[in-house]
């Protein structure tokens, strides 16, 4: 169905501004896609969030007008009423429903005027593409491409197969992403902004082949012949004829090129535009300094903001927060000073994420895979070495620990293939992934803080050798060894997802070898454990059980309070809380402290719980005791 043409050009584009009105249309899905995270229920979750969506909008009407003249279009007319309908609703906190429909209502008036350049801003991202062609394309196209997904049976016309469809380009594709084909099956995708529409179009493009073998070195030949224009606006076999020999595979070369955005180029690209906003302020040119800075964000900083969430804790959100600042300050007079200022402070924190961005190589991971390995295998570790230990005092205790040992082994397999779906949960999208790590991280502190207690309320020896007769009595003597088995299971699986979590994060934020550092560094840390723990159980039975409880309850509540930290922050990057800065500006990953109200409110709750329900073990058992 998306070979269905859409050739003609209505509209003379040549009088109208393209960059505002580019603008216009990013201005637009932004606020669709963003709002959610500005007002829920009629009330303001995210004040930044919620000031960006007013400063938007209003710069949506001032940019409709400049362009209305020229566009001269009754359509295009008649978006001054959706804009103020759009700007009330969303002063009054509308629902995010009505305000996402009202702002997909704008694109698509935009989109159908055929004003934008049929060329994309910079080089698209194929695989961003790909993600989102599995994400809403698959179902229907099948993930090949071959028109054969899940949800094509019935379906009239039926979707396209992309490998037959040989006339199409990527800006064929665009359009019809962004504004559907009417009476099929095919919607308009207006979520995606115009970059993902963009990436996403030249990932269909590489589906018209039958394999993915590419001879890169062909690339260097198309130079001079084919640019990005033309790669955006021919179809393969009009881009194939221009060379005497060879040209299926120089094309194919071009169409499979990644076009991914280094984190450096996109900073540096986003400084520039912002120094040139600087400039045309100085110059007293306000509009064009507004429309760089506008730019700055949208073309420099957007396209890597994923990659960023995931390697530079908090960064982002701060980022955010500063360069609306540097555009508010454009509309006053004689700013010049603030807004220098505000530009050494964006510069500052690029600076930081360029320094953590070095960390993230093949030694960083290994170091942190391990350290992430051996911090959650030692919790589980020692519970199961108390628990064997326990054993040792039962006529029928090496027969319970078998059963112990086939627990925690089920667990480790069950944790490893969990590592791939979570691989896969995780990869749907940076604000999924930061809200699943987050909420997970709170979930792991909850159950830290309930198990850490457990242990400690174990470390008195009274308590410890009421709880052996009366719980792990009763499961020998009633031969219910599954129970025990179980009980193994569970205390090791829980570390084991965490760990899968984390794990998976973290070979996500990684470069290339970020794969084989996350393996090799958890394979080492498992046989460190693996030494340490056939230590403590030969030498078990000379171990005070109650010292190891209390050690491990101990160990389990610092981690409690630096998940909480972790968590929070997680939580921020989803742009699900708010974000409030100290004046400081240094932040410790491995003990969850950052410099925010939130993070900070969170470690001491959790520490004061944690302190509470210590004193109330340290009562219990003075009573115990005195008993």
């Amino acid at each position: 169905m998306i070979i269905i043409g859409l050739f003609s050009t209505h509209i003379c584009a040549q009088d109208i501004d393209q960059q505002k009105f580019r603008s216009l249309v990013n201005l637009s899905n932004y606020i669709a896609n963003d709002y959610p995270n500005a007002v829920a229920f009629d009330t303001i979750i995210n004040e930044f969030e919620y000031a960006e969506m007013q400063e938007f909008v209003s710069t949506m009407q001032v940019l409709h007008g400049e362009l209305e003249a020229g566009v001269g279009n009754e359509d295009f007319k008649a978006l001054s009423l959706n804009l103020e309908y759009l700007k009330e609703s969303i002063w009054t906190k509308a629902d995010a429903i009505v305000i996402q429909d009202l702002s997909n209502e704008i694109s698509r008036v935009l989109l159908a005027q055929e004003i934008l350049n049929s060329v994309p801003s910079t080089q698209a991202n194929i695989t961003t593409g790909r993600q989102l062609y599995l994400q809403n394309c698959a179902y229907c196209h099948g993930d090949l491409g071959r028109g054969d997904g899940l949800s094509s049976i019935g379906l009239v016309p039926a979707p396209s197969n992309f490998l037959e469809a040989q006339h199409i380009f990527p800006f064929h594709i665009y359009n019809t992403i962004q504004l559907g084909i009417e009476g099929t099956s095919m919607a308009a995708q207006t979520h995606l902004s115009e970059q993902e529409t963009w990436d996403l179009s030249f990932y269909v493009m590489t589906l018209t082949y039958e394999d993915t073998i590419v001879d890169a070195s062909r690339i260097g030949a198309a130079l001079g012949k084919v640019d990005l224009a033309s790669l955006s606006n021919q179809n393969n076999s009009k881009l194939e004829s221009l060379f005497d020999l060879d040209g299926q595979a120089i094309i194919k070369a071009l169409r499979f090129q990644k076009g991914e955005v280094g984190k450096e180029e996109s900073l540096a690209l986003t400084l520039s535009m912002l120094r040139e906003s600087m400039a045309a302020y100085h110059e007293g040119n306000t509009e064009e300094a507004n429309q760089l800075a506008l730019d700055a964000y949208f073309i420099g900083f957007e396209p890597v903001e994923i990659k960023l969430g995931a390697t530079s804790p908090g960064k982002v959100v701060t980022i955010e927060k500063e360069m609306m600042i540097f555009r508010s300050l454009l509309n006053k007079p004689n700013n010049d000073t603030l807004v220098k200022e505000q530009y050494d402070k964006i510069a500052y924190h690029f600076d930081i994420i360029e320094n953590e961005k070095e960390q993230s190589g093949f030694w960083f991971v290994f170091i942190a895979s391990f350290s992430i390995l051996m911090r959650e295998g030692m919790e589980a570790l020692l519970i199961i070495v108390a628990i064997l230990a326990a054993l040792n005092t039962f006529t029928d205790g090496e027969k319970a620990k078998k059963y112990v040992h086939g627990g925690w082994i089920v667990a480790l397999l069950i944790g490893f293939i969990s590592y791939f779906f979570a691989g896969k949960l995780i990869a749907m999208g940076a604000h999924k992934r930061e809200l699943i790590e987050g909420l997970g991280a709170l979930l792991a502190v909850v159950i830290l803080l309930s198990v850490g207690f457990w242990l400690h309320d174990k470390s008195n020896a009274i308590a410890w050798n009421k709880f052996v007769k009366s719980k792990l009595s009763k499961h020998l003597n009633a031969n219910s060894l599954w129970s025990v088995a179980l009980l193994a299971f569970v205390v090791v699986f829980r570390e084991a997802f965490e760990s899968v979590i984390f794990l998976s994060s973290l070979s996500m934020a990684g470069g290339s070898e970020s794969g084989l550092a996350v393996f090799l560094g958890s394979l080492f840390a498992a046989g460190v454990i693996a030494v340490i723990g056939v230590l403590i159980i030969k030498f078990s039975k000379r171990m005070p059980i109650h010292q190891v409880f209390k050690i491990s309850s101990i160990t389990m509540i610092i981690l409690a309070v630096i998940l909480a930290g972790r968590g929070i922050k997680e939580l921020q990057e989803a742009a699900f809380i708010g974000v409030d800065l100290f004046n400081f500006r240094f932040s410790i990953d491995a003990l969850g402290f950052y410099p925010t109200y939130q993070t900070m409110a969170a470690q001491i709750i959790t520490l004061l719980i944690a302190l509470g329900l210590w004193f109330l073990n340290k009562r219990k058992a003075s009573k115990l005791e005195a008993a």
